[in-house]
């Protein structure tokens, strides 16, 4: 039997499956550090239309999933419970195990077949949570999530973490009529890559400001977006605004409060006269690198010293404890003399674990200035690399 609406109950059941992996995505951005009885680490559920809503945030994001098939609800309304008792209490039972909720008055109760759980909760208003009309008036388009993977991809291991200047310690995202590019820059090295935007309707694109047509997000941000798109649909749509940025993908739809802060011109870094060109296979050079990090990991830049000839690339690193190793590969090489050049070698391994291009196209000028390493062929995208100066 039904329980009457104005006795402010909330009920609705479903195998513990059905609702297992989004509290636990959910309950993972709740701030555990502040404590269970931390508003921050309470979860929002609304029952309504015979559809559950669950929303979570940690001040800078807000994460919901909606959840339409497999749950039944008995009575509409709203409840707030602590986020990582709720997840895990249905990630200890069995797939198949039906648990029904019911909240009331504060205090949400939980029952399985062989256990009685009971929440205590916060009232509705106490959690800041971030409103649709805080993102009107924004950029509004669709894209395609493999575009936006591999945008991502290319470009997120870049950006800085914990840097003083809060603008690096995100990715750029700018959006035009020909182009949507991604940038991430730590100011030692720097990602690029771009996708077209012909053919995609990107709604309130004339009268948004130029500046609100680009934006900064935080790095816990793109790293929470990459982890839902890698099981996202095929389309993602993007809402952009001067201080708000919302992704929806299927169930899931992320909202972040963007960086405030004015990215660097990253285009006067950008080297025009690398005109010496080697050319490696990228799985060789791959393989070769993590050999010479096993000696470079214990010197205090990482560096890996590189020799390029016009039949061979020398590769030698070496440690405080005199490890030493050396190796080398063929390349294909344009250039009238050898270089020498030092890398981090995290760095170059970095860009190597993020591309799948078959071989690796290197631009030099000299030992001294900035190295651009991109996919052969590739215009699209690219990773500049500051050498290590010895």
């Amino acid at each position: 039997m039904s329980v009457p609406t104005d006795a402010k109950v909330m009920k609705f059941s479903s195998t513990s499956q059905t609702l297992a992996s989004k509290l636990q995505q959910l309950a993972a951005l709740a701030p555990s550090r502040l404590g269970a009885d931390s508003l921050m680490a309470q979860m929002k559920m609304e029952a309504e239309n015979g559809a559950l809503k669950l929303t979570a945030t940690d001040g800078e994001l807000e994460l919901s999933a909606t959840v339409e098939e497999d749950v039944t609800v008995e009575t509409d309304g709203q409840a707030y419970v602590p986020a990582r008792q709720m997840a895990s209490f249905y990630a200890s039972l069995g797939a198949e195990e039906v648990v029904e909720v019911t909240s009331s008055e504060g205090a949400t109760a939980l029952k399985s077949k062989s256990s009685d759980l009971k929440l205590n909760a916060v009232g509705e208003g106490n959690i800041r949570l971030f409103t649709v009309e805080e993102v009107d008036e924004a950029i509004d388009f669709d894209f395609g999530r493999n575009e936006l993977i591999d945008l991502v991809q290319k470009t997120a291991f870049a950006m800085a973490s914990g840097d003083v200047r809060y603008y690096l310690n995100g990715m750029l995202l700018e959006v035009d009529e020909d182009e949507i590019r991604c940038v991430s820059t730590d100011a030692h090295r720097l990602a690029f890559a771009k996708k077209s935007s012909k053919g995609i309707d990107i709604k309130g694109f004339e009268g948004a400001e130029k500046a609100a047509r680009a934006c900064i997000m935080p790095r816990k941000a793109v790293q929470e977006l990459t982890k839902l798109l890698s099981s996202a649909q095929d389309t993602i749509h993007l809402k952009m605004s001067k201080h708000r940025l919302v992704a929806e993908m299927g169930d899931y739809r992320l909202t972040c409060r963007l960086v405030d802060g004015r990215y660097p011109d990253y285009t006067k870094v950008i080297p025009k006269e690398n005109d010496i060109k080697a050319i490696v296979e990228r799985r060789a050079l791959q393989a070769t690198m993590r050999r010479a990090y096993i000696v470079a990991e214990d010197d205090p830049g990482k560096t890996v010293n590189l020799r390029f000839t016009p039949d061979w690339l020398y590769l030698e690193a070496s440690s405080p404890q005199q490890h030493k190793i050396n190796e080398k590969m063929p390349v294909q090489y344009a250039g009238d003399n050898e270089v020498k050049i030092a890398f981090n070698a995290s760095y170059v391994l970095d860009f190597l674990n993020s591309t799948e291009s078959e071989n690796i196209q290197i631009e030099l000028r000299d030992k001294e200035s900035r190295t651009i390493m991109r996919g052969e062929g590739d215009e699209n995208a690219f990773y500049l690399l500051m050498p290590v100066l010895l």
